[in-house]
């Protein structure tokens, strides 16, 4: 699976492509990087996401914690329907910062 994560500006990153188990913790690693360099606020935008397994809502998982951390303020925007069908499953939905 193919996937990438570009940054626009101190505000928003957006991620690319198809969100699986092969490629989770290397977006983790990346995800974090550009989190630590985003301003006190940030929009991660999946509109770009082409498909996504239950991997891809633990990577957002890890990147709420790690905002936190931080005390950064995330906001999951244009989550996939299969990827928000995951969420909503799992009761995860209720706790992700999803706009």
């Amino acid at each position: 699976m193919n996937a990438s994560i570009e940054s626009h500006g101190d505000h928003c990153i957006r991620v690319v492509g198809e969100l699986g188990f092969d490629n989770a913790l290397i977006l983790k690693k990346q995800g974090e990087n550009l989190i630590n360099r985003a301003g006190e606020a940030l929009e991660i935008d999946f509109s770009q996401v082409t498909r996504s397994s239950s991997a891809a809502l633990t990577l957002l998982c890890s990147w709420m914690r790690h905002a936190d951390e931080l005390e950064k303020k995330i906001t999951f925007t244009h989550l996939p329907a299969d990827l928000m069908g995951v969420a909503q499953v799992s009761g995860v939905d209720q706790i992700l910062p999803i706009k």
